[in-house]
């Protein structure tokens, strides 16, 4: 009972921040007419957007089983398919648990150790991390004078000014703390305690699974799906560039500047990044000469699209997870 009221209240929090955050970047924009902008989209180009999702879904789960083989186990990339379509789902209503949930789901359906799929997991965003920042790196110097100024003053400016903000008794408050949970742990490993050996036992089967990223047998192949991933991340991004008038010229590069921002925005520990992604979004293109009335219009049919589709993969993905029974064998075995 504890545990689900404690559940109800984070989904309640972050809804709410997500509420805020949207109608603080909403208030000031003419909804009439930005609704008339979304009727004249053009929805082929998002029905495309949503079919390089499907595939970049898809490459996902191989690339995970990829990790997870080095382990001792061969999980069914259906039901691969189904654990990462139910972690995204997950994070609508829970930011970040998406990870946990789709581990918890590998688990049910191919019973794998959680805390090891925890470790792929971790492998797994770890280097799509590098991804993301190496193609910032890569964008910001094929048109260094043209982004520059853009992340100048909206990604680094505001991130110094956060960290310069923070009061630095927090900071040695938390270092202190860390210390502190280090030393109670040491001295409980020296004790026979079944919580402690609970927890390290835990611990080291997630940092087996990191190690997966070091035991590859198929590096080429999980470098190959690595690419297309993000390839599809680019395609998700630059065909809904298609779907508005305004922003119908930009080239590959632009839409490759798009999906960093949009990156960095979702990556903001909120509901599926709402509010926050189409704010980024919506000033990113404010560089090109767009109204960010444009840039909203842009980041929401970006962002609304690939939501519904979520929700309906996920509501589907559910069904067979946790509902539809599995079939029972024809054949009995009748030699006993």
């Amino acid at each position: 009972m504890k545990s689900t009221l404690i559940q109800v209240f984070k989904f309640l929090f972050f809804t709410s921040i997500a509420v805020i955050l949207i109608f603080v970047v909403f208030k000031n924009i003419d909804l009439h007419k930005f609704w008339e902008g979304v009727k004249q989209a053009n929805f082929i180009w998002v029905g495309i957007s949503i079919i390089f999702a499907a595939v970049g879904y898809v490459s996902r789960a191989i690339r995970w089983n990829l990790l997870i083989e080095p382990l001792g186990y061969k999980p069914k990339i259906k039901n691969s398919i189904l654990a990462v379509i139910f972690g995204y789902f997950a994070n609508i209503g829970f930011p970040r648990l998406g990870e946990i949930a789709r581990c918890g789901v590998l688990t049910r359906k191919e019973n794998i150790p959680m805390d090891k799929l925890i470790g792929t997991v971790i492998a797994e965003r770890t280097i799509d991390l590098i991804m993301l920042i190496l193609l910032a790196v890569i964008t910001f110097f094929i048109k260094i004078n043209f982004f520059g100024k853009f992340i100048s003053n909206n990604i680094l400016s505001p991130t110094t000014t956060a960290f310069a903000s923070i009061n630095i008794f927090l900071i040695i408050s938390l270092i202190l703390i860390v210390i502190l949970v280090i030393v109670i742990l040491f001295v409980f490993s020296k004790k026979e305690n079944s919580i402690t050996k609970k927890i390290f036992s835990f611990m080291k089967g997630i940092a087996e699974g990191i190690k997966t990223v070091f035991m590859l047998q198929k590096r080429k192949t999980f470098l190959i799906h690595t690419f297309i991933i993000w390839l599809t991340y680019l395609g998700m991004t630059w065909t809904i560039c298609f779907a508005i008038p305004e922003t119908s010229s930009l080239s590959a590069v632009d839409a490759l500047f798009l999906l960093i921002v949009g990156g960095l925005g979702m990556a903001v520990p909120v509901q599926s990044g709402i509010g926050v992604y189409h704010y980024m979004v919506g000033q990113a293109l404010t560089i090109y000469g767009l109204s960010f009335e444009t840039g909203l219009l842009y980041a929401t049919i970006s962002h609304e699209s690939q939501i519904l589709f979520v929700i309906i993969t996920g509501s589907i993905a559910t069904f067979y997870i946790f509902i539809k029974k599995p079939k029972r064998e024809s054949i009995t075995d009748n030699s006993k």
